[in-house]
């Protein structure tokens, strides 16, 4: 039969798969939050000289 992630491996599957879950969500929510910094229009540096 097959067997079912959380419960037939134990509490160490569920730990190592919910640091696996953990890191993916980490990873997705950086590159967001990077393409949402870069699709942002930058300001042109004015310097003024006296």
């Amino acid at each position: 039969g097959l067997t079912l992630p959380f419960i037939s491996y134990g509490g160490s599957s569920m730990l190592v798969t919910c640091f696996a879950l953990g890191l993916l969500f980490a990873v997705d929510r950086q590159t967001k939050q990077r393409a949402m910094v870069s699709a942002l229009p930058k300001k042109a540096s004015r310097r003024t000289r006296a």
